[in-house]
């Protein structure tokens, strides 16, 4: 799962940069996903709830990516949380 990344501090509107907040392997990202963030949050904290495309009964299925140190600009940003797995059947992921 990647995420382009704008820097508000950055006065260049052509300045965005790729970076990885989930990267297990094959079956790592779907086409679900859910992103929020605070307006009135002035640390920049991100979360996205997300969908991977794995099939197996223990395989994370629906995940919490969060954003709470840093500006979210390296994967050791990022931490993944597993909010259900593949046997759990859930499929529409809602932050």
């Amino acid at each position: 799962m990647y995420f382009a990344v704008h820097q508000d501090t950055d006065p260049n509107d052509q300045n965005w940069q790729s970076v990885s907040a989930y990267n297990p392997g094959n079956g790592g990202a779907d086409d679900h996903i859910n992103l929020k963030s605070l307006q009135t949050d002035n640390a920049g904290n991100l979360f996205a709830v997300t969908k991977t495309s794995f099939s197996s009964a223990n395989q994370p299925l629906i995940l919490l990516l969060a954003c709470t140190s840093g500006a979210c600009t390296s994967a050791s940003n990022w931490q993944a949380h597993t909010v259900y797995r593949y046997q759990d059947d859930d499929t529409r992921p809602i932050c």
